[in-house]
């Protein structure tokens, strides 16, 4: 799909969504139509339609939530929010997940010492950030 077409697919989906009310689900069949490209494009389907959600959150305000194996449900008002959380805590987990795997390097055993003192470097900034994380009162479940 060359971009022209590519824009036009994302402008008319969004164009579509735009007139449902929250809570609406749109099923896969229904969005594969909107942005006129299949699912079993792999890739190239899902990053359309990630084009599609981009232009509606930033443009409109309005997210859709992800159903898998059914498809999309326009969030209703006053819940995006949850939306941004679990990425939010997902990006959180990946921080102290990188942490925790970086205190497992053997800094002692690194023989050059421009790379062990880059090593440590770079640990501590990660548990820095991950500390100031953790202080800003994000509690994880």
């Amino acid at each position: 799909m060359d971009t022209v077409r590519l824009n036009s697919a994302v402008d008319h989906a969004v164009q579509h969504i735009i007139t449902l009310s929250h809570g609406t689900t749109i099923l896969h069949p229904v969005m594969e139509e909107l942005v006129g490209l299949s699912r079993s494009a792999g890739v190239r389907y899902y990053n359309l339609v990630g084009r599609v959600k981009h232009k509606l959150e930033t443009e409109h305000g309005i997210f859709l939530n992800t159903h898998l194996k059914v498809g999309y449900v326009l969030c209703p008002r006053g819940e995006e929010i949850k939306n941004i959380t679990r990425q939010y805590d997902g990006g959180v987990k990946q921080i102290l997940k990188s942490v925790f795997r970086g205190s497992s390097i053997r800094v002692d055993l690194i023989g050059d010492a421009t790379s062990r003192n880059n090593t440590v470097q770079e640990l501590q900034k990660m548990a820095n950030v991950a500390g100031l994380t953790l202080a800003g009162g994000r509690s994880l479940k």
